[in-house]
C-alpha cells in the first residue's frame, strides 16, 4: 500500500447525474427494471448501490453477491454507470460472536451495543472499534473480496469506500461528554503509542498536560474537555484513527481496482452536527483522495466546507438531501424555484455531479415515506420534473461547465480543529463558539460578495496560501506557534490579517494560557496588547441577567448571581464616525502605539487597525462573527469590506442582496455566472456582455431576479 498521498490519474471523472438506489433489502427486485428505465427517462446516467458487510457476508468467508450481480447487469443494460458504496458499520452477527471484545466503549466504561438504527435497518451498527486489530483484518478480507468480485463488471465507475464517516450517528453532539468514543483497551494502547511518537519525553508531556506520570504506560484516557490539552490530544488521536481507516480502504481500491475512482463522501464538517469530537477531519480525508464527495443540503456552509476540503480535486454531491423527511414529517413538495435555488449555487462551489438521496422513497422504518425522487407508487413527483429539466437544459453546456471553475478565492478563513476542540470546554447551549463565529463570517462574506474558502491548521502551518490576500482568524483563541508564525509572515509580506477574540490566548504547544495576549509572540510582533479583558455579562449593557441564563456553570454561576450582573452575551460598539454595531461574549481593551481605533465600547478601544511592514492587521477584542450571526451583520460587513479593499480584493458591482459567483475556464472573461437573490423582493442584475439565462430562456445584459431565486447565466 502507498503512503496515503494521492496518485495522479489520467482518467477524468465525469459529471455524474443520478441517485442512490439499493440499500438491501430495499427496493425489492420487482421494482428494479422499471425503476432503471424511469431513471433513463429522467436523464440519469449513474446509480449507487450499497455493499453491506452484514448482508453480503452472513457466514465467515462465504459471500452473497446475487442481488448486486443482477443490479450490475441491469445497470449495464440500461446504460447506467455504477458507484459501489462500501458499508462496514453493519457488523455481521458472527463477527461479534467471534470477537466479543470488539465493541466500542464509552467514557463510562460501557460497551456500545450493536443495533439496528433508522438508516441501518440490517442491524450491527455502529460496527467494531476501528483500533481492534482482528476486526480490521476481517473487514479488509471482506473489502478485498468485494473489490475482486465486482472488478470485471463494465458498469462499475467508482468505489465510495466510506459513507459519511463518523463514530456513531446517535453520538454526534459534542455537548454531551458521554457521547465520546472509544475507551477500549486497544484505543488506550494505541493512544499511548501515538503520544510517545509525538512527545520528546514523558517529562515533556507532563509539562504540557500538567501531570506527573513516570512513563507513557501510566497515561490515562482523557474524559473532560475542560482539562483542555489532554482532551485535544485525545480527540486528535481519534481523528487520526478514522483517517487511517479511510487510508487503507482507499489503498485497497488502488491496488485491486485501479481503473476505478477511489473516494469517500462526508457530511461536511461544519462543527454544527458533524464535528471534531465524534466525527472526522474533512481536510485530512480529502488529502487521501483523487475524488471527493459530500452529502449536501441547502445551507451554503455545507458546500463551502466540503469544497474547501476538496481543494482542486473533482468534487460531487454524493447525496443531495432535497427530499428529506420521516414518518412524522413527510417531505416537501418542491417547486421549480426552490429546486433551482438549492441546486444552482452548488455549481458555484465547484460541485460537478449530483446523486439524489434517493430514487425510490424509503419503506423501512421511520425514514419512510420520505427521501425519494419519485412517489412510493413509482409515479413522478414535482421534483422529478425539475430533475429531468435540469439535465436537459444543462446537457449542451456540460463540456464547457466541466472546464469552468470558481477562481481560487483571495480570502481564507482558518477552520482549526484544535481551536474547535478547545471551545468544547465552553458553554454549548448555542453551539460551539468557533462554529458561531464562522457562521457569522461566512454569511457576511457571502452577502458582501467576497469569495472565500476555509483553510485547515495544517495548510496554514505549511503556508499553503497561494492567491490569499485576506486571512481571517475567527475566534482564534487557541493557536499553535506555527500557525501564529505563518499568519505573521503572511502579514509582513503584504497580506491582510483579520483576527478576533483573545488571539492565541491559549498556546496549544505549551498547554498554557499566554501571559500576554495576543499570544505566541504576536503581541510583540504586531505591537498590540490586550490590557484587560472581561465578559459582557459583567457589564451593564444588556439588562438584567442571571448566572443561569449566562450559561455559566458551578461556582461561576453562583458568583455571577451574587454579583448582581446586568450584562449579557452582546455588547454595543460604536465607531469614531458614529456607526454602531455589536460584539459578543468578550471585551478586551486594546493598547497599541500606532493603531487606528475602528470600534469602542464606552471609549474602550476593542477593534484596532495597524500596519505591520507591508501588511495590515485588523485586531478585534470581541467576537464580531458571533454578533453578526446572532444580532446584525452590518457592522462586520463594513469592516470586512475595508479589509478586502486593503487586500486589493475586487467585488462585483451588484445590488445588495444579490450573491454573484463567476466561473472561468481558460479565458479571462467568465464562462458562467451563478446569481442568487437572497431578499424577499425582486432585484435587477446587469452584465457587461450578453448572457443567456439557461433556465429563464431569455438573453441580454440585464435580468430581473425574482425574490429568493437563483439563476445560471452563460456568456
Amino acid at each position: 500500500m502507498n503512503s496515503g498521498k494521492t496518485m495522479k490519474k489520467k482518467m477524468i471523472f465525469p459529471f455524474v447525474y443520478g441517485a442512490q438506489y439499493y440499500r438491501a433489502p430495499t427496493p425489492e427486485p420487482e421494482y428494479w427494471e422499471g425503476d432503471f428505465a424511469h431513471m433513463r427517462e429522467l436523464g440519469f446516467d449513474t446509480v449507487k448501490f450499497w455493499v453491506q458487510w452484514r448482508w453480503s457476508e452472513r457466514v465467515p468467508g462465504v459471500y452473497y453477491w446475487d442481488d448486486l450481480d443482477e443490479l450490475m447487469r441491469l445497470a449495464e443494460r440500461f446504460g447506467l454507470r455504477v458507484i459501489l458504496n462500501l458499508i462496514c458499520d453493519v457488523m455481521p452477527v458472527w463477527a461479534e460472536q467471534k470477537y466479543p471484545d470488539c465493541r466500542m466503549i464509552d467514557r463510562n466504561g460501557q460497551p456500545v451495543p450493536t443495533e439496528a438504527v433508522l438508516c441501518r435497518q440490517l442491524g450491527g451498527y455502529p460496527g467494531p472499534c476501528y483500533n481492534h486489530p482482528a476486526m480490521q483484518e476481517v473487514r479488509q478480507e471482506f473489502f478485498r473480496a468485494a473489490l475482486e468480485h465486482f472488478n470485471a463488471f463494465p458498469a462499475l465507475l467508482a468505489w465510495d469506500v466510506w459513507n459519511e464517516p463518523e463514530h456513531h450517528l446517535a453520538r454526534r453532539s459534542a455537548a454531551d461528554p458521554d457521547h465520546m468514543l472509544c475507551y477500549c483497551p486497544h484505543c488506550e494502547r494505541k493512544f499511548r503509542e501515538w503520544l510517545e511518537a509525538r512527545s520528546p519525553s514523558i517529562d515533556a508531556l507532563n509539562q504540557r498536560w500538567g501531570r506527573c506520570y513516570s512513563a507513557f504506560a501510566e497515561v490515562e484516557l482523557p474524559r473532560n474537555a475542560q482539562t483542555v490539552a489532554d482532551f485535544i490530544d485525545w480527540r486528535m488521536f481519534q481523528l487520526d484513527t478514522l483517517t487511517g481507516e479511510a487510508e487503507w480502504r482507499l489503498d485497497l481500491v488502488r491496488e485491486i481496482a485501479p481503473h476505478t475512482f477511489p473516494h469517500l463522501h462526508v457530511v461536511p464538517h461544519t462543527i454544527h452536527c458533524f464535528n471534531s469530537v465524534n466525527c472526522v477531519d474533512d481536510f485530512a480525508l480529502a488529502e487521501r483522495c483523487e475524488l471527493f464527495g459530500s452529502s449536501m443540503m441547502g445551507d451554503p456552509l455545507f458546500a463551502a466546507a466540503a469544497s474547501s476540503a476538496a481543494g482542486g480535486r473533482p468534487f460531487y454531491n454524493a447525496e443531495w438531501h432535497i427530499n428529506f423527511g420521516s414518518s412524522a414529517m413527510h417531505p416537501r413538495v418542491i417547486d421549480r424555484e426552490t429546486f433551482l435555488r438549492e441546486l444552482l449555487p452548488q455549481l458555484g462551489w465547484n460541485v460537478r455531479g449530483i446523486l439524489y438521496w434517493q430514487f425510490r422513497p424509503e419503506t423501512l422504518g421511520f425514514e419512510s415515506p420520505a427521501w425519494g425522487v419519485i412517489r412510493p407508487d413509482g409515479s413522478d413527483r414535482p421534483v422529478s420534473r425539475w430533475a429531468k429539466e435540469f439535465r436537459q437544459v444543462l446537457e449542451p453546456h456540460l463540456p464547457q461547465l466541466m472546464r469552468s471553475r470558481r477562481r481560487n478565492p483571495a480570502c481564507a478563513i482558518l477552520k482549526s480543529v484544535r481551536n474547535e476542540l478547545f471551545f468544547n470546554a465552553f458553554p454549548q447551549e448555542k453551539g460551539n463558539w468557533l462554529y458561531r463565529s464562522i457562521r457569522g463570517y461566512a454569511d457576511t462574506l457571502l452577502d458582501c460578495n467576497i469569495p472565500f474558502r476555509f483553510l485547515s491548521s495544517e495548510q496554514l502551518e505549511r503556508e499553503e496560501l497561494d492567491g490569499v490576500r485576506l486571512l481571517i482568524l475567527p475566534a482564534a483563541h487557541c493557536l499553535s506557534q506555527r500557525e501564529a508564525d505563518a499568519a505573521d509572515r503572511f502579514c509582513r509580506r503584504g497580506g491582510v490579517v483579520f483576527a478576533e477574540g483573545s488571539v492565541g490566548g491559549y498556546e496549544s504547544d505549551t498547554g498554557r494560557y499566554s501571559t500576554r495576549v495576543p499570544g505566541c509572540g504576536l503581541a510583540e510582533r504586531w505591537g498590540i496588547r490586550e490590557t484587560d479583558s472581561t465578559s459582557p455579562f459583567h457589564l451593564d449593557c444588556s439588562g438584567s441577567v442571571s448566572g443561569t441564563s449566562s450559561m455559566a456553570e458551578g461556582d461561576v454561576a453562583k458568583a455571577l448571581d451574587s454579583a448582581g450582573a446586568k450584562g449579557g452575551e452582546y455588547l454595543p460598539l460604536s465607531s469614531p464616525s458614529g456607526e454602531t454595531g455589536w460584539g459578543a461574549l468578550l471585551l478586551s481593551s486594546l493598547e497599541s502605539e500606532s493603531g487606528e481605533t475602528l470600534a469602542s465600547y464606552r471609549n474602550i478601544p476593542c477593534v484596532v487597525k495597524l500596519r505591520r511592514e507591508s501588511g495590515t492587521v485588523f485586531y478585534c477584542g470581541t467576537y464580531l462573527g458571533i454578533a453578526a450571526a446572532e444580532q446584525s451583520a452590518d457592522f462586520l460587513a463594513g469592516l470586512l469590506e475595508q479589509a478586502a479593499d486593503a487586500a486589493g480584493i475586487e467585488r462585483p458591482a451588484v445590488p445588495k442582496g444579490i450573491r454573484l459567483t463567476p466561473l472561468y475556464s481558460d479565458r479571462e472573461q467568465p464562462t458562467f455566472h451563478i446569481a442568487e437573490n437572497v431578499t424577499e423582493h425582486p432585484l435587477t442584475i446587469s452584465f457587461s456582455n450578453t448572457c443567456l439565462d439557461l433556465f429563464g430562456g431569455s438573453s441580454g445584459r440585464t435580468f430581473r431576479l425574482a425574490p429568493r431565486s437563483a439563476a445560471l447565466f452563460a456568456e
